[in-house]
């Protein structure tokens, strides 16, 4: 059986209802399986897609869901079956059943996201638009946005919102709308906010004086919004991640 024909066949069963990781790579993948189960007939979109925060997927019931970077190592609840795209591990398509049972339905060659995975099993034919952000979501799910400016910039959009359930909506209706152009500018917006709090974390850096080795303080702190104090933190902790 094909990806193809497995992935139909579920959701003749069970409907469509996707839950996937809110990271870049769970959003892009996440879209392409709406668009193309679309083109199969079945009625999807937005409100068919979940993005469950770690937290909460901890015990989650699970039930007739399709899975995007979803194993169960992180720590769902199987009631019945789901279908997972996976490429962490061993990459491909599995059917997980109750008891968070395994089968490997396909196995692949390695991908550097689930988003290309998605598209190879599907033989998706992307168009230029998403070509160019799925070769971006390739380099962000390696850890290597950095080498792109394209990359980067849609990184950025996503670490001043990674808490955002919004921003993940827009961004899902927009690639499932094909906007493309709109959703470049709309990124490109959400990336200076980054900018912008990157700069308040230098201004806040320079602003620490140490009481001793386990007390510092920060002389002033003048910040207008609450949204600027909360990413700058965000940004911070990432860019200590990555030194």
């Amino acid at each position: 059986m094909d990806a193809s024909t497995a992935l139909v066949e579920f959701a003749r069963r069970h409907g469509v209802k996707i839950l996937s990781d809110g990271d870049w790579d769970g959003i892009l993948a996440s879209a392409l399986l709406v668009k193309w189960l679309r083109k199969q007939g079945f009625k999807c979109g937005v409100s068919e897609v979940e993005f469950p925060k770690p937290r909460k997927l901890y015990s989650m019931k699970i039930k007739d869901y399709i899975l995007v970077e979803l194993p169960p190592s992180r720590g769902y609840i199987v009631e019945d079956e789901a279908l997972l795209f996976d490429h962490h591990g061993v990459t491909g398509l599995f059917l997980v059943r109750r008891g968070e049972q395994i089968e490997k339905l396909i196995k692949t060659r390695e991908f550097p996201s689930a988003a290309r995975l998605v598209s190879f099993l599907l033989d998706i034919k992307l168009a230029k638009g998403y070509e160019k952000l799925l070769k971006a979501v390739d380099l962000i799910d390696t850890g290597e946005s950095r080498k792109d400016s394209f990359a980067w910039m849609i990184h950025k959009a996503y670490l001043i919102n990674t808490d955002s359930s919004e921003f993940r909506r827009i961004v899902l209706a927009m690639l499932i709308e094909d906007k493309i152009k709109d959703l470049i500018e709309y990124l490109r917006e959400e990336s200076k906010a980054y900018d912008k709090a990157l700069e308040k974390i230098n201004i806040l850096e320079s602003r620490v004086r140490s009481i001793s080795n386990r007390i510092a303080f920060f002389t002033t702190i003048l910040v207008s919004e609450t949204r600027e104090l909360f990413t700058a933190s965000l940004c911070l902790d990432w860019k200590k991640n990555m030194t």
